[in-house]
């Protein structure tokens, strides 16, 4: 089942449909996915975010950002992917952000340094939008705000999943 940041979803980039957020677990719990992080952000939301966004080259490793890091903006991965590394409970936990994902809301919004770190791969193509850009965008665009909350409470629905699971052993 689909579930949408907008009114519509249309065909953005290379003739497929943008995740706003897909994680899927890649190691530590390579059975379990992570599906309810499936939204699709809306053809005019995307375009508005790569418009006031920077196209960005990560460092040579694919080093986007690092845990700890301060939260200066997102990140909104066009095309390709990025791997979000998380430690929790003394072990490493890898997810897969597709394309269409916006990272580093939580950081931005609470004003926290980043609590995972993320890498891109060599052929993904990921813009920055800063934080002032993006409170920006959260001011003016409904959108945006509808937007947000659902990443964030399918954020929230994934780490409890993601919990239980390494608590369980499942």
């Amino acid at each position: 089942m689909r579930k949408y940041c907008g009114q519509k979803a249309l065909p953005f980039g290379r003739g497929r449909l943008p995740k706003a957020i897909f994680f899927e677990l890649v190691n530590v719990l390579p059975r379990v996915k992570i599906t309810d992080l499936d939204l699709v952000l809306d053809r005019e939301l995307a375009e508005e975010i790569v418009s006031r966004s920077v196209e960005t080259a990560p460092s040579d490793d694919g080093l986007l950002y690092r845990r700890g890091d301060p939260p200066d903006c997102l990140y909104f991965v066009e095309d390709g992917e990025v791997m979000i590394t998380l430690v929790a409970a003394q072990q490493e936990m890898t997810f897969r952000a597709g394309p269409g994902s916006l990272l580093g809301i939580a950081a931005v919004v609470g004003n926290q340094p980043y609590a995972m770190s993320a890498t891109a791969s060599s052929s993904a193509r990921v813009f920055k939008l800063s934080a002032d850009a993006f409170r920006d965008l959260l001011a003016h665009e409904q959108k945006m705000q509808d937007c947000v909350l659902k990443i964030l409470a399918a954020e929230v629905r994934a780490a409890r999943k993601a919990l239980a699971n390494l608590v369980t052993g499942v």
